[in-house]
C-alpha cells in the first residue's frame, strides 16, 4: 500500500506537469510558466513529504539551494528534471532533482563551503543519473554519493511524448545556432553541444528572454520581431548575435545575458545529450 501511495504522489505531480506542458497538441506555454509550475510541484505537500523522507536532516539544506529555479526539463525517460540555486549565490549553492514517473527520486545538492556533491536516491541505484552528472560536471568538486533506500517505488508509468516528428537542423543551421549559443555562453561551453531541434528551440526561447529583459537597450539595433522556434533563429542569426553581444558588453544590461545563461544552461545541456 505504501508503494502504491508513493507512485500516486509521483503520478499526480508529473501528470499536472505533462498534461499542461509536455504532451503533443497541448497549449503552448512560456518557459517562465513552466518554472512556476515546477515550483508548485516542489511546494506541494505530497512532494515535500517524499523529499523530507528521502533527505532527512539534509532537507533544509537541499531546499535552501532551490530558491531560484532554472528552466525545468522533461527527460526522455518521462521524468521531470528540476535544478536551481540559492538566490544571489549562483552555482556556489545549488541543487538538482529528478522525479520519475514510477515514484523514484534522485536528488543532489552542493555547497561551496565543503566542495562536495551529495547524492540521494530512494531506490537501489546502480549508476548515477546522466542528467545529474551533467549538473555535477559544472561544479567540478569531489563527489560523495549517499543512497537512501526509502520507500519502494510503485509501477505507474506515464507515456513519453512523441519527438519523432521534429525537423532537425542541417549542418549550416547547426552552425548558425552555435553562433547564438557562443554569444550567450562563450565558445568554450557552446562548442561542446549538439545542436538538435530541441536545443535550437531552447536557444530561441533564451534569445526571446534576453530581448525582453533588454527591451530598453538601444546601442545596438534589435532585429524586428522574433518568431518562436529554431528555424527563424537559424535563418536570422547574424543580427541576433550582434544584438546579444552588444547587450553582453553593456554595463547596465549585461545581466540580461548572464541571468538567461544560468537559467537555460541545464535544459540546453540535457537536450544536447538527448536525455
Amino acid at each position: 500500500m505504501r508503494a502504491m501511495n508513493f507512485g500516486r504522489f509521483a503520478l499526480l505531480a508529473l501528470t499536472v506537469w505533462l498534461v499542461t506542458f509536455a504532451m503533443p497538441g497541448m497549449a503552448q506555454t512560456t518557459y517562465e510558466e513552466q518554472r512556476i509550475s515546477a515550483a508548485e510541484v516542489l511546494d506541494s505537500p505530497s512532494q515535500k513529504f517524499q523529499l523530507q523522507a528521502l533527505l532527512g536532516t539534509k532537507y533544509s539544506k537541499f531546499a535552501a539551494n532551490l530558491t531560484h529555479l532554472a528552466i525545468p526539463t522533461q527527460l526522455k525517460t518521462g521524468g521531470l528534471y528540476i535544478e536551481g540555486w540559492r538566490e544571489g549565490h549562483g552555482m556556489k549553492h545549488s541543487a538538482a532533482l529528478i522525479i520519475h514517473p514510477d515514484g523514484r527520486l534522485d536528488a543532489a545538492y552542493y555547497d561551496d563551503d565543503d566542495g562536495i556533491v551529495r547524492y540521494f536516491s530512494n531506490y537501489h541505484a546502480t549508476a548515477s543519473q546522466p542528467a545529474l552528472d551533467q549538473w555535477a560536471r559544472r561544479l567540478g568538486p569531489s563527489i560523495k554519493r549517499v543512497v537512501h533506500e526509502g520507500l519502494i517505488p510503485g509501477t505507474i508509468r506515464i507515456p513519453e511524448p512523441d519527438r519523432t516528428l521534429l525537423q532537425e537542423p542541417n549542418d549550416l543551421q547547426q552552425d548558425a545556432l552555435r553562433k547564438i549559443a557562443e554569444a550567450i555562453w562563450g565558445a568554450s561551453i557552446a562548442d561542446g553541444w549538439n545542436y538538435n531541434a530541441a536545443v535550437g528551440d531552447l536557444l530561441s526561447a533564451a534569445t526571446a528572454a534576453i530581448a525582453k529583459c533588454s527591451r530598453a537597450f538601444s546601442l545596438v539595433p534589435r532585429p524586428a520581431g522574433l518568431v518562436p522556434g529554431w528555424l527563424y533563429l537559424a535563418e536570422n542569426f547574424l543580427p541576433w548575435v550582434d544584438y546579444i553581444l552588444g547587450v553582453h558588453q553593456d554595463r547596465v544590461y549585461k545581466t540580461c545575458v548572464s541571468a538567461v545563461a544560468l537559467d537555460f544552461r541545464s535544459a540546453v545541456e540535457i537536450a544536447s545529450l538527448g536525455l
